[in-house]
Order: structure tokens, then C-alpha cells, then sequence
């Protein structure tokens, strides 16, 4: 709990859209004698000026000093008033006018002093909140209208406490003294400086609930990203891992080309024409046989050199040599390697 005879740190301003707004519409609400104490142009600044009134009258004010030292006395004997009022009831003729008056007037000091004390509670407390404010205003939750509409709400209750403890300590001549606020502060009818108290926590008690809300949302967008980042990284390694698994394989594809043709060059001009006249004299008997081959559409298209860029037509499984043949017999350009090539014995 603050002490009222202390006064509170000045705190250093800091810009504020959010708030310059909430004190525009305040500023419009003020009388003209007030507009000099809310020319600030942060929460900071506005909270500085009540502070400020609040600690010059702790200092200043003799009966507020005379007050909090009777009232610390006071607070240790109020567990014994319930024993001195059963006392009194049973001899109400005197006793009961005696101690109700004392009782009035140490209920009195009390609550004076009590009211001292929640003023400087509230500024201590609003100024322990104001950093956060400020950090939702600029990094937080600046992208989140529900905060800070809520914020400004704040701000605005804000300003109204601030501007009803001016008025405890000064009138609209500017004349204040101890007295006039000890009265103010009894006033059993005037309640508006609690309703202000009261309106302001419900209006942080609802920023607090949106800002957790926010949090919320925050939190499960950024798993929601997080999850969606590591699908997308799985699928990136999936891609990576594809991608390598063909480079492989053209790799083995193409090292089984080399030691094709290598083995290809090893055969001579000789062994392939002997091979492609046995080859022919077998197919003579059977005039039919692999013109599947030469119309199938693989053929054809390994022969266009506009379709396909390879000079070798792979030909699997029995009678391959055969087929060899009648592709040679079809297509008579074949030169002397290209021949050799054709008949040489497979390496696997």
C-alpha cells in the first residue's frame, strides 16, 4: 500500500496514438479551468499532474500528517469496539452519547485517512500498469483492433481519475486547502471518486480478457504456421530425395550406356556382317517375323532424329538379334560402326 505522504515517481512520457485519441474526446468533456492540467500529451504526463497534486497536499496539508498518525493508533484498538459497544448498551444514557460521538470521530480520522491511501493506491497502481499499456499500443497487440479499442477504454477511465482527483484537491477557482477535502472525502453522498475506481478496473478487468484472447489467437496461428512449415519442409525433403534418387538413376543409366558402347567398339565389321547374314537367312523362312517391330511406334519414333536424340533402341528378351536384323534389312544407312554396333553381344 502507498503511503500518502510520499510522493510517487515522475514517470517519463512516451507517445501514444491510441492514447492521444482517448484524450482528445476527454479534453472535449473538461471545463475550460481544467484544460491546463491535461495539455500532456501521454498517459505519463496526465498521471505526472495527479501525482503531483496528491504529493504537495501530503506535504504540505498539517491536518492530513495530524491524521495518519492518529489513525495508526486507532487501527490496533477497532478489535475492541464490539466490547466497548456491548459496555455502553447496558448504560446508553450517558456512555452512549460519550462514546458514539468518539466513536464518529475516530471512524472519521479512519476513513480519511483510508481515502488518502486509495488515491495514492490508484496512481501507484496505474502507473505500474501504464509500461504494459504502452507495449500493447506499439509491438503487442497494435494489429488487434478488439485490444485497442479496449485500450482506449482504459485510457479513458484513466484520464477520468485522474481528473476527478484534481477536482478533490482543486475547485474551479483553483482553491483547494485540507479542509475543503477532508469534507469531500466524508461526503457519505459522494461516491465518484469510488464509481471511477470502479469503472476502471472493469474496464482493465475486459482488456485483460481480450489480451488473453489475443494471446490465444497468436498462439494458435503461430502453431498452425509452425505445422504448416514442417509439412512444407517434409515435403521439400521428399522432393530433395526424389530428385536424388533420379540423379542416381541417371547416373546408372548412363555409366551402363558407356560400358555399352565400349563393349559395342569392341566388336569387329566381320563378326557382325557373319552374324547379320545368319540372321537373314533365318528370317527368310519367316517373312513375318519382328514386322511388329518395325511399325510399332517406338521404332518409328527412335528412327525420326527430330523425335528422339538417342542412337540406341533397346530391345529385350529372346531373339533380340533377329530383330536386329530386320531392323537392319529395313533401314539400309547403317554404316560400317553403326553395324558393328548393332551385333555387338549385350554385356549383361
Amino acid at each position: 500500500m502507498s503511503s500518502p505522504n510520499g510522493p510517487s515517481p515522475t514517470l517519463k512520457a512516451v507517445s501514444n496514438p491510441i492514447f492521444d485519441k482517448a484524450l482528445e474526446e476527454h479534453r472535449q468533456r473538461l471545463e475550460d479551468w481544467e484544460l491546463v492540467d491535461f495539455a500532456a500529451s501521454s498517459p505519463e504526463g496526465v498521471l505526472n499532474v495527479a501525482n503531483e497534486y496528491h504529493s504537495t497536499h501530503a506535504k504540505k496539508s498539517a491536518l492530513l500528517r495530524c491524521v495518519n498518525r492518529i489513525s495508526r493508533i486507532i487501527a490496533p484498538l477497532e478489535k475492541f469496539f464490539s466490547a466497548v459497544d456491548n459496555g455502553v448498551s447496558s448504560h446508553p444514557e450517558i456512555a452512549g452519547i460519550v462514546w458514539g460521538a468518539l466513536r464518529f470521530v475516530m471512524q472519521s480520522i479512519r476513513s480519511l485517512s483510508a481515502y488518502f491511501e486509495k488515491i495514492g493506491d490508484v496512481l501507484e497502481d496505474i502507473a505500474e500498469a501504464l509500461p504494459h499499456y504502452q507495449d500493447y499500443a506499439d509491438t503487442l497487440f497494435a494489429k488487434s483492433q478488439r485490444v485497442m479499442e479496449g485500450l482506449a477504454g482504459v485510457y479513458g477511465d484513466i484520464l477520468l481519475a485522474c481528473t476527478t482527483i484534481r477536482r478533490i484537491y482543486k475547485n474551479a477557482e483553483g482553491k483547494g486547502g485540507s479542509m475543503i477535502v477532508a469534507l469531500r472525502a466524508l461526503n457519505p453522498w459522494d461516491h465518484a471518486f469510488d464509481d471511477v475506481v470502479s469503472n476502471l478496473q472493469r474496464r482493465r478487468d475486459i482488456l485483460d480478457k481480450r489480451v488473453v484472447h489475443e494471446e490465444r489467437k497468436i498462439a494458435h496461428e503461430r502453431e498452425a504456421d509452425g505445422k504448416k512449415r514442417r509439412e512444407e519442409e517434409e515435403r521439400q525433403r521428399l522432393r530433395e530425395k526424389e530428385e536424388a534418387r533420379e540423379k542416381e538413376r541417371l547416373r546408372l543409366l548412363d555409366e551402363r550406356k558407356r560400358k555399352l558402347l565400349d563393349r559395342l567398339q569392341q566388336s569387329t565389321y566381320a563378326e557382325c556382317v557373319t552374324k547379320h547374314e545368319a540372321c537373314r537367312r533365318v528370317l527368310s523362312k519367316h517373312l513375318d517375323a519382328g514386322r511388329w517391330l518395325l511399325n510399332s511406334t517406338e521404332f518409328e519414333k527412335w528412327v525420326d532424329s527430330s523425335v528422339s536424340s538417342s542412337s540406341i533402341l533397346w530391345l529385350r528378351g529372346k531373339g533380340a538379334h533377329l530383330q536386329h536384323s530386320r531392323q537392319l534389312s529395313a533401314n539400309c544407312s547403317f554404316t560400317q560402326p553403326e553395324l558393328a554396333r548393332q551385333y555387338s553381344p549385350p554385356s549383361w
